[in-house]
């Protein structure tokens, strides 16, 4: 029988926030080859007119009626995907208005690409989440990820940052091979690459695991949970992370660490929570088993770190355990509880890498624990910031962090598994230990004399000979004043880590309109 497909105008007004997204690379690239120089730092203002573009899309599509399938049943615009959407334009967003200043004192000239292949990892993103059938999970992930091999070495001459984008491209090809195979073997056992076919075909056949297409079936299973577990960075699957985090540029970074993680948390999502649902016995062990690894195993490595990034990265671990019992359990209170997690997890982490940059902008510095010493008299405003965001991503009351740990832990006891709750606060008694470290170094801790090296590579112009001990103190103490663009992204990233914990309703309830749930 001969394949028919009509595209309507519908079908391009279910992407529209993905068009704009695109759209707003293009045109980054297109003024970049015709304006000087000069004026290209300026072309952040079109990649985040872009991301407004994308949100003016979100919300359109959450005002209109009708089905959200879009392309024969290939993406849809239903509220999970727009739930998602609206998390990855915000650490999207974030991140862009974190890069300008940044990206300068790094000497990057090529500014205009680097902005454009921001755009283009959030399209696949956006599109990833989007996603109803496992080839288009597929583009969307190789379309995320190809700008993310790139944008991790982007920083000239930095061995660190060239063995980051080398690392991550050679582990997430390895991963992407088990990911594309376990689709095709699904595909295999059910004839289907529809979520919804495979939903039908899984629920309409009994499946055994010793005949039948039962072991093609298990075996899919087991390579797609690889494949998605490395995106986002559960234990065992972890040990590219805290590297490719340190090495990065610190804005990339801070997408990575949501904006992906969100985007591979809806696929598994729609993978094993809605189309392999019917077979929950058969994968909801090992998904248990990767949330209690995860969460303390995370914890655990994070309290041996000594430098900031390295930190951050095994928290971002950590919470991925967090986020995988919302996987673990497979109810739509599971789910609604990770999603709302993901969206605090957003502004407090992306917050915090935030407070990094700025400080690696400031003074060169900002990496090694040692650095953070003595932080609240030299830069009040930031220490107190960072305290905030690392305060809310410990769970401590009237932050956002808070609510999603309770929402998560609330979810795993009426779901019937009260051990997750358990061994959860439990790792996240260790987690205090390592934030409360850095929240004492900033505090309590007098700030260190700044070694001459030290102060010359911060200020490049300045060269060794004939710097004083004043000279070094003075250097070490001041630094240039934020871009007002990083103010403004760490003013809303603080904002949304005090409002979602204290008001939290608003954003509970679209969770939990995502999930299915009234």
């Amino acid at each position: 029988m001969a394949f028919t497909y009509a595209i309507s105008g519908g079908d391009w007004a279910r992407i529209a926030p993905e068009l704009a997204l695109l759209v707003a690379a293009l045109l980054v690239m297109l003024v970049d080859a015709l304006i000087p120089a000069r004026l290209r730092g300026a072309l952040v203002i079109i990649g985040v007119m872009g991301v407004l573009a994308a949100l003016a899309g979100v919300i359109m599509l959450y005002a209109s009626s009708g089905s959200p399938s879009a392309f024969g049943g290939m993406v849809t615009s239903d509220p999970l995907a727009l739930f998602a959407t609206l998390v990855i334009l915000a650490a999207t967003g974030l991140s862009l208005l974190l890069s300008p200043g940044y990206i300068e004192r790094q000497g990057t000239r090529q500014q205009g690409e680097f902005y454009a292949l921001v755009m283009l990892a959030a399209t696949g993103m956006v599109l990833m989440a989007a996603s109803t059938n496992l080839m288009m999970i597929f583009l969307g992930l190789e379309l995320l990820s190809l700008p993310l091999y790139v944008l991790c070495a982007f920083a000239p001459g930095q061995q660190r940052a060239q063995e980051s984008g080398m690392k991550y491209f050679l582990l997430s090809s390895f991963a992407s091979g088990f990911l594309l195979y376990g689709m095709a073997l699904i595909y295999g056992a059910t004839g289907a690459t529809n979520l919804g076919g495979i939903n039908h075909f899984v629920a309409t056949h009994a499946m055994s695991a010793t005949a039948g297409f039962g072991p093609i079936l298990l075996g899919g299973m087991a390579l797609l949970a690889v494949g998605l577990a490395f995106k986002v960075s559960a234990i065992p699957f972890h040990a590219w992370t805290p590297d490719v985090y340190q090495g990065a540029l610190t804005p990339v970074t801070a997408l990575m660490s949501v904006g992906t993680k969100m985007a591979a948390f809806v696929a598994l999502i729609r993978v094993f929570d809605v189309a392999l649902a019917p077979v929950r016995a058969d994968w909801q062990g090992i998904m248990w088993a990767l949330a209690i690894l995860t969460m303390v195993g995370g914890n655990i490595l994070a309290a041996t770190q000594t430098n900031v990034k390295r930190l951050l990265a095994y928290s971002s671990i950590a919470h991925a355990g967090y986020l995988l019992i919302g996987i673990a359990l497979g109810t739509q209170a599971g789910i609604a509880a990770l999603l709302y997690y993901m969206a605090a997890y957003a502004v407090m982490n992306v917050g915090a890498f935030g407070v990094v940059l700025a400080l690696e902008r400031v003074a060169g510095l900002g990496t090694n624990l040692d650095d953070y010493r003595g932080l609240a008299s030299r830069r009040p405003a930031l220490a107190a910031a960072l305290a905030v965001f690392l305060f809310a991503l410990a769970g401590i009351p009237g932050t956002a962090g808070f609510v999603a740990k309770y929402a998560i832990f609330a979810a795993a006891v009426t779901g019937g598994h009260a051990e997750l709750t358990i061994i959860g606060v439990v790792a996240s008694m260790i987690g205090f230990y390592y934030y409360l470290r850095v929240i004492w170094a900033m505090y309590f801790v007098p700030a260190p004399d700044m070694p001459a090296a030290e102060a010359a590579n911060a200020n490049p112009h300045l060269s060794l000979a004939g710097l004083n001990s004043a000279v070094v103190t003075k250097l070490a103490a001041s630094g240039t004043p934020l871009a007002f663009s990083a103010g403004l992204a760490l003013a809303l990233a603080l904002i949304g880590t005090l409002g979602l914990g204290i008001f939290p309703a608003p954003l509970i309830s679209l969770a939990r309109q995502a999930a299915g749930l009234p």
